[in-house]
């Protein structure tokens, strides 16, 4: 045990010999939405059909037939609401804190004890929404891992596809090239 050991388990090491290189990205897909794109029956008026649904359409813009494959997880739209977990940054209790805020859209920060909100698109928005909506198509969450052992650098990608018949399709791929 030399002068400069560190305890173990150290930050950003995953599953013994990978390092995470940066942290966690979380990104999503998401459907546009405007009133134009509703598509309703045609034998009631269509004014009508927009005052009883009452809020916006938003179709999918990449509709899966079938369960998503390899090539669907390769190609990512249009990135938005992109969010990053810096492991050698933040601590645990920090990005458990953000994934929270995440998910009540910063709503109930008063009651959390802090003042300031930790997701980035949450805070923006007016009123402030939850980060994953029903506009959500796809929820990547991805990180870069290096193993020194094989001088090895992966890319870890976990997809959900999120269907409008209310079906979430997951993923998980790893794409690996030598240094």
């Amino acid at each position: 045990n030399g002068d400069g050991a560190k305890a173990v388990p150290i930050v950003g090491d995953y599953l013994r010999y990978q390092r995470i290189v940066g942290g966690l990205r979380f990104r999503q897909e998401t459907a546009d939405m405007s009133e134009g794109r509703c598509k309703f029956p045609h034998h009631i008026d269509a004014e009508r059909w927009a005052q009883w649904y009452g809020k916006p359409c938003m179709p999918a813009t990449s509709e899966l037939a079938f369960n998503p494959d390899t090539t669907d997880s390769e190609d990512f739209g249009k990135p938005r609401r992109v969010e990053w977990f810096l492991t050698d940054l933040d601590s645990l209790s920090d990005m458990i804190a953000h994934v929270v805020d995440m998910e009540d859209g910063c709503s109930l920060l008063a009651a959390k004890n802090r003042s300031k909100c930790l997701c980035k698109w949450c805070q923006a928005q007016t009123p402030p929404s939850p980060w994953l909506t029903e506009q959500t198509q796809r929820v990547q969450i991805s990180m870069a891992t290096y193993n020194a052992e094989y001088g090895l650098i992966s890319l870890t990608g976990v997809d959900f596809f999120f269907n409008r018949g209310g079906f979430i399709h997951k993923r998980v791929e790893i794409m690996s090239s030598w240094l």
